[in-house]
């Protein structure tokens, strides 16, 4: 005999885990791959329909080209190169600040602000000219920051974490379920399981 069979019949699961590659999250970002992790969900089993979810876990991680295409759209009067590294994203750019045409490349750590947005701090600049540390903070604080602002996606609930490897930046929230209708998405793949 199955445990908690009963319950799923009558629309109840316990947790179900749901997975999406190449996902649009909004019109400036594809995501490489969306997964959620789905606590107390119950179905209608007359109409078979999503009826409420309790808790919703989810990440959203982009590769170096997703994360380039959606700074060039955002950023699209700034020049520059990025490469993934262990815990930071460096960049390579050409901006003005303070009048003085500057090359610098940042490596830039990506930190969660107010559950809501992630922003840019520095960790190391170097450049072409004698450039103020401050400076840089100041450009990335007005000009660039918050990078990402959830409250601008399809994504709603609250930032947790944002990690960065050399392949993915992978940003990880808790929210409400209405988070799962980038899951609906036609142009993606996506795959799922459940457990009562």
């Amino acid at each position: 005999a199955f445990v908690g069979l009963p319950d799923a019949l009558r629309g109840k699961l316990t947790s179900v885990a749901v997975s999406a590659e190449k996902v649009r999250l909004s019109q400036a970002i594809i995501a490489e791959r969306v997964t959620a992790s789905l606590k107390g969900v119950h179905i209608d089993p007359v109409r078979k329909k999503l009826k409420s979810i309790d808790r919703a876990d989810f990440s959203v991680s982009l590769t170096e080209g997703q994360l380039a295409a959606f700074l060039a759209r955002r950023y699209p009067h700034t020049h520059f190169r990025i490469r993934l590294d262990e815990g930071c994203v460096r960049v390579a750019a050409s901006a003005v600040i303070h009048r003085k045409n500057i090359q610098a490349t940042a490596d830039l750590v990506p930190t969660v602000r107010n559950g809501t947005q992630v922003v840019l701090l520095v960790r190391q600049v170097r450049s072409n000219t004698v450039v103020p540390l401050q400076a840089v903070r100041w450009y990335i604080e007005k000009k660039v920051n918050p990078v990402l602002d959830i409250t601008k996606t399809k994504l709603k609930g609250q930032l947790t974490s944002v990690t960065v490897t050399r392949k993915l930046v992978t940003i990880k929230a808790s929210g409400q379920p209405e988070t799962l209708k980038i899951f609906n998405t036609a142009s993606c793949y996506s795959s799922g399981s459940a457990s009562d």
